[in-house]
């Protein structure tokens, strides 16, 4: 686990700084979670191609840019995360008070 310290420390710091700027995502659903990160992975693909080949655009690539993109897809894949623990939670609850 020490391993990735760095890298658990910049997600966090990335999901800080999206709250910072777009506020609580806590009404987002699963359509638009999976929306923003294939829009995301897209993003981290074109920083891999353009890095590893002949860059068409290598202002997309480098491999600053690689660990940009991988961090923002790490962070939108987190606040999926987030949303199906607290879905779980939620429809638990329900099934408890037996409410549709």
């Amino acid at each position: 686990m020490a391993l990735f310290t760095n890298e658990i420390n910049d997600i966090v710091s990335e999901l800080d700084r999206q709250f910072d700027i777009f506020g609580s995502q806590y009404d987002k659903t699963y359509y638009q979670w999976i929306s923003v990160l294939g829009e995301e992975f897209g993003e981290l693909c074109e920083a891999i191609n353009e890095t590893l080949t002949d860059a068409k655009h290598p202002d997309r690539g480098g491999y600053d840019n690689v660990y940009k993109e991988a961090l923002h897809t790490a962070a939108v894949a987190i606040q999926i995360m987030n949303l199906a623990k607290r879905d779980k939670l939620i429809n638990c609850i329900k099934r408890s008070f037996d409410v549709d």
